[in-house]
């Protein structure tokens, strides 16, 4: 895992992926507070609270996943990018960090996510992760 630091042109990549998921899915002003927070420093990242995506569960395209990881890994469109890099963001419980991983190694390997969110394709597909194991998917 690696995590990006801030200011490079990479972490800004990160950064404004993170924001199109946001701002796709999200509320525009749980949006913006969320692109505010992620603008901080990462130690502000906990106030980035994944459980808010569960409220919109059934509108603007976010559905609870009642599968496992595997499962989701296997559906449709997430099986195209399971080797995949994708943009991971490490928040609330979890050690807060933004970086790139395999999806596969997101949801079930040695760094998998507690805690966060997971831009599969920015703006379009992604999933949200609440500490319990709970999966959000967010897809347009």
């Amino acid at each position: 895992m690696r995590n990006e630091s801030s200011g490079d042109t990479a972490t800004n990549t990160l950064h404004c992926e993170m924001a199109g998921l946001f701002a796709a899915f999200l509320p525009p002003e749980v949006a913006a507070r969320f692109c505010e927070l992620l603008s901080l420093k990462p130690a502000r990242w906990h106030k980035i609270d994944p459980w808010k995506v569960w409220q919109l569960v059934g509108s603007g395209g976010v559905q609870e996943w009642n599968g496992g990881y595997e499962s989701l890994l296997r559906s449709q469109p997430f099986s195209h990018w399971v080797e995949t890099p994708v943009t991971v963001l490490r928040c609330g419980h979890d050690d807060p960090a933004i970086y790139r991983l395999p999806m596969r190694e997101a949801l079930t390997g040695k760094a998998a996510l507690l805690e966060g969110f997971i831009s599969v394709v920015p703006a379009k597909l992604g999933v949200a992760k609440n500490h319990d194991g709970m999966l959000c998917l967010l897809s347009q």
